[in-house]
Parts: structure tokens; sequence; C-alpha cells
């Protein structure tokens, strides 16, 4: 999701530790038999979409009744089915896919969002698709890394390079509660939210969600493969995890201590739109659980 910069105080989300649950699923992935397995680098573009979505989105700058944002996204399967983040997917009334190899975007619906692990399943109009494959061994500190996807919501498609870090870093950002992530200094940005870090083969390291700075370093992250699949094959199936239907951010008051989450936009149908939650709504409580709270770092939002 292409959002304005800002940075967010924030605390391990209560919404997403102690009311959601969050935590780790079962299962595996398996691939359709048609379509191309992209085996390189310089495949991953094939692969690899820009999704720009429409909807209300209520930010605390404001209010924007029909605004867009982007985000990217990757196709793991020949049939269409690709995986981003749900805060690319989540809220929007209607979104398009820009695929290589078409002249137009692409329709698309979503199968399954979380909220707790950021990421979403959608199925793109079609079949035939080149799609990617997931990273064979550890994502060991070193492992060299290529990022690819749509930064700053600019339909050029880019690619940096870089190494991981850290195997298990923090996974908590304001929007998400990841157990651990890769950390990696291939450069991303706003827009890339979404979109494949992978090895030099072109296979499915991780799936970038976040960037940040601890003082002058810069810091990149993506949801590693291990902390992903048990999650995408729940989403494949159409089936939603630890979501509740909000794109949104903890914050707290520094002057108040006032804490919450921010709901920037809901999903239609969702429970949270069912208990009449509304854009621009905040969470303080639920369950008797205070939600969010100060914390030690800061982050920036990457899509």
């Amino acid at each position: 999701m292409n959002r304005h910069p800002r940075t967010l105080i924030f605390a391990a989300l209560a919404l997403a530790l102690a009311v959601l649950a969050c935590g780790p699923g079962g299962g595996s992935l398996s691939s359709g038999s048609s379509g191309r397995a992209v085996s390189s680098v310089e495949g991953v573009k094939d692969a690899t979409v820009q999704i720009v979505a429409e909807g209300s989105l209520i930010e605390p700058g404001g209010a924007e009744p029909n605004a867009q944002w982007s985000g990217s996204g990757f196709i793991i399967d020949p049939s269409g089915l690709a995986v981003t983040n749900n805060h690319v997917v989540t809220g929007a009334a209607r979104f398009k896919v820009f695929v290589a190899g078409h002249d137009a975007p692409l329709n698309a619906r979503v199968l399954g969002v979380s909220e707790c692990s950021d990421l979403a399943v959608i199925d793109i109009d079609g079949d035939g698709f080149p799609y990617l494959q997931w990273h064979d061994g550890a994502a060991d500190v070193g492992l060299e890394v290529y990022a690819a996807g749509f930064p700053l919501g600019d339909p050029e498609y880019t690619l940096t390079k870089g190494i991981i870090s850290k195997a298990r870093a923090d996974g908590d950002v304001p929007w998400a509660s990841v157990n651990s992530v890769l950390e990696h200094d291939a450069t991303i940005q706003p827009g890339n939210s979404g979109g494949p870090l992978v090895d030099a083969d072109g296979h499915v390291v991780g799936i970038n969600y976040a960037g940040g700075f601890t003082g002058t370093a810069s810091q990149f992250f993506a949801i590693s493969q291990d902390e992903a699949l048990p999650v995408i094959e729940k989403l494949k199936a159409g089936q939603d995890v630890n979501s509740i239907g909000v794109n949104g951010d903890a914050f707290v008051d520094s002057d108040s201590g006032f804490s919450g989450i921010w709901v920037a936009s809901v999903a239609s149908g969702s429970p949270a739109d069912q208990a009449g939650l509304q854009a621009g709504d905040i969470i303080s409580t639920m369950e008797a659980s205070r939600l969010a709270g100060p914390a030690p770092r800061a982050s920036t939002a990457t899509s």
C-alpha cells in the first residue's frame, strides 16, 4: 500500500497478540501442472504484479473518500493465485492487477486475509500464468536475496540486491504481529509491500512488508516462508486467519497516553463491518484488553 510516510510509535499489538491469538498454522503448498515455473532472477518480473486499490481511506491526517493506493504481489500458481499483504487489499472497494504481458489490468478477488500475519491471497482472472516457486532450504544470514516490486506506485518494475542480515528479527509493526521475520538490506520502499524477496534462482525466500530505521541504519523486513506458508494454505482455501476485517495501525498519543487501533478502512461484510466499525474509528479496548501502548522503537510503513 503506497501510504504517505509517517513515523508511528508502536507496541506489540494486543489486537493481534491477545485478542486474535496470533500463531502459526499448518499445511503445505503445491502448484498446478500448467503454466511456467520461474527459475531465474530475470524471470521474476513475469510473475510479480502491481496491485492498485481504490476505496475510502481515513487516516489521522484526514479522510480520502476516493483514495487510491498500490502495492505489489506475486503469482504462486498458474491458475492466477497470488500472494500480497493484507494491508494492500483489505478495505478496498475495488482493485486492479497489472500483470506482465497483459496490455490492460486484470480483475481479481480476495480469497482470504490475515491481519496478524499481514498476508492475503487473491485470485487473478485468467490461467496459464508464470509463477514463482519457494526457496528450498534455510534462509540463513548472508544469503543473497533480491527484492522485486513496484515501489512508490510507479508502474516500472524494480529489483534490488542484498543479503539476509538477521534470520529471526522482531515481526511486530503497527499494522501486524508476526512471530519473526527476515531482516535484509535489499532496498524496499512504499509500494514494495507484498512483493517477493527471492534467491539467486528466483525462488521466494519471503514476502516484503515493512521498512524502518534505528538511528541512521535502514532496515527492511520480509515475512519468511516458514511463517507464511501455513497461513497461505488456509487463505487459498478461502479461510481468513486471525482477522476481523480492518486495515489499521496501532498508535499512542504521547501527551495523553491514550492508545488504540486507528481503523483506516473496513472490509465489506467482515466481522468488523457487521459489528458497525467504520473508517476513522479507534478501537481502544477489546474484551477488556487495552490495545497498543508505548514501545522503545519506531518504524515506518513501506506500503
